[in-house]
């Protein structure tokens, strides 16, 4: 007891001396870049852990943001946080995962990608380039979207407090962190999971890997 009120009293002598800070939304460094392409070559033996998105906008002559992605996006993070209860997934948006959409994103843009493990890293420096956007305001873009979808809770708060943004050789990719979780996460009132490299819907698969 006596202890407990020295604790207390000294806590309340120094509390006054700190301030407290929101941690940070977005966090970036060069270890990122290295977990990065670990990833991408981890990625070919546990692909379901993993999804690629080459950018927000419409592979066309003419690139317009493509909201039906966006929802993919916020799918994709279920399933794979219903898939690993007990280990986490990453999503990155940046990396083509075909070469005819990497020439395409060539051809449309002028800029050139880098081959690591099968897949193609575009950045989204060229969409955020021709939304007029800096990349703060092309991340709120996608913070905005997952904030207001009817991803659940915790998991919705907990994706939103781990958005990385990783530099990899001139290329900015943006990665969302899936932590593992503890209950069957939905988006309203749909739980999906993933088989391969695809988001569905299948409760009994789900069921079964919380079980």
């Amino acid at each position: 007891m006596i202890k407990r009120k020295n604790i207390d009293k000294t806590i309340g002598l120094i509390q006054r001396h700190f301030v407290y800070k929101e941690p940070p939304l977005l966090k970036h460094g060069p270890g990122l870049a290295i977990d990065f392409e670990n990833s991408l070559r981890r990625s070919r033996i546990e692909t379901p852990r993993y999804e690629f998105k080459q950018g927000l906008l419409e592979l066309s002559e003419s690139p317009k943001l493509n909201e039906d992605l966006l929802k993919r996006i916020v799918n994709t993070v279920c399933g794979i946080a219903n898939l690993c209860p007990r280990s986490e997934g990453f999503t990155y948006i940046g990396v083509a995962d075909k070469l005819e959409d990497a020439e395409r994103i060539k051809k449309i843009y002028g800029t050139e990608y880098i081959i690591i493990s099968d897949h193609y890293v575009v950045g989204i420096d060229r969409e955020a380039k021709k939304l007029d956007f800096n990349i703060e305001k092309y991340i709120k873009k996608i913070v905005d979207y997952l904030r207001g979808s009817e991803l659940s809770y915790p998991l919705k708060t907990q994706l939103l407090t781990q958005i990385d943004i990783v530099t990899y050789k001139n290329n900015t990719i943006i990665r969302l962190r899936v932590p593992p979780q503890t209950k069957v996460s939905f988006v309203g009132n749909d739980a999906y999971t993933r088989e391969g490299n695809s988001t569905c819907i299948n409760i009994n698969k789900i069921i079964m890997l919380h079980n």
